[in-house]
């Protein structure tokens, strides 16, 4: 069973929260109005089946043209492509390595409240499925460092998962 694709989909589907890191100051919207590029990104965790641990996992990208483009008007677009692998069983004698490339299209709305910025995309279902990501790090107009802890259900081809995972991405203008 395979996480979709990075958590970078994910992110542009769901909610994504942030909290600056100077607490004296409030992220705001015009510190993320602008283009941000992918330039890193990885994630770790399991995947758990009627209770049982399964699959563990690790992704991080070798390399990404990908771009988050942040407007005035509320708009946001995903836009590039991300290579990345994958290791099933990281650390054990049955590890598994593939790589892959996503072609990411996505376009969608995102509002700002406080430290928090909600970003859903156009095409996103009923469920309002969200993935709430806290600021590691903030250099205004150049570098956001995000983390997101994810414990959810997922569904495989029918079946019912629990994914546990953390992940880090680092966008730069």
């Amino acid at each position: 069973m395979k996480l979709t694709h990075l958590t970078l989909t994910a992110l542009a589907a769901g909610a994504l929260s942030l909290t600056a890191c100077d607490k004296d100051e409030e992220f705001t919207r015009a510190e993320l109005v602008g283009t941000w590029n992918v330039t890193a990104m990885s994630s770790a965790g399991y995947y758990e089946f009627q209770g049982q641990r399964s699959d563990d996992f690790s992704e991080s990208i070798d390399s990404s043209t990908a771009t988050y483009t942040f407007n005035d008007d509320g708009t946001y677009a995903v836009m590039g492509a991300v290579r990345y692998t994958e290791v099933e069983y990281p650390g054990t004698d049955s590890a598994e390595t593939e790589t892959y490339v996503e072609i990411l299209d996505e376009e969608g709305t995102f509002t700002v409240s406080g430290e928090t910025v909600t970003l859903m995309e156009d095409d996103a279902d009923e469920n309002g499925e969200s993935e709430v990501f806290q600021v590691a790090d903030f250099a205004s107009g150049s570098r956001l460092e995000l983390e997101s802890n994810v414990d959810g259900m997922e569904n495989f081809f029918g079946i019912d998962m629990r994914v546990v995972a953390t992940t880090n991405i680092v966008l730069e203008q």
